[in-house]
């Protein structure tokens, strides 16, 4: 559990979940991304504590903007 529970738990939880918020769509709207293969990715998870994906993600990560923008 990335966070722990009960009286052991993270005090910063609310805050990290308030900045995935904001980050990960700023994440996703500053780039493109695509698979190797351009195949549709496969969302099997495996049974465990935590949801594990069955096979690995590979991901292609292009800027969606020109270079000049971001520096």
């Amino acid at each position: 559990m990335p966070f722990g529970s009960g009286r052991r738990s993270c005090p910063g939880t609310s805050c990290a979940l308030h900045m995935l918020y904001l980050t990960m769509p700023n994440f996703l709207h500053a780039f493109d991304f695509s698979t190797p293969s351009n195949d549709l990715i496969d969302l099997s998870g495996t049974v465990g504590l935590t949801n594990m994906k069955s096979t690995p993600l590979e991901a292609l990560v292009s800027p969606r903007l020109a270079p000049e923008v971001y520096k």
